[in-house]
């Protein structure tokens, strides 16, 4: 486990509060996302292509189409990633078709 970081509910699931007094709109899953991830109702994979600071490509990952990045309150030096569609229900509703992501 990474300092700072809980382990989700072991079986998948999503934790009730956010990680290290994040927001709940804070993605509480491991990343990068393994193949075949489907823990969260509202994830959609997408590959990333980081590069080094020198533009050299380094191995491609999975993300989120739905993550952002975001500045921690109260901490305008640390970010996090944040969902785009809002806290757990309002990913589980937008699963659903139920709600628009904001």
């Amino acid at each position: 486990m990474v300092a700072g970081r809980e382990t989700p509910p072991a079986g998948g699931g999503e934790r009730t509060h956010a990680p290290g007094g994040l927001p709940p709109e804070a993605c509480p899953y491991h990343r990068p996302f393994p193949q075949g991830f489907a823990d969260c109702p509202a994830y959609r994979a997408e590959v990333y292509r980081p590069t080094t600071t020198g533009y050299a490509d380094l191995e491609p990952v999975l993300t989120c189409i739905h993550l952002e990045p975001a500045t921690v309150p109260q901490h305008a030096s640390r970010f996090y990633a944040r969902c785009r569609l809002g806290d757990a229900e309002a990913r589980r509703r937008w699963a659903s078709g139920q709600g628009q992501p904001q």
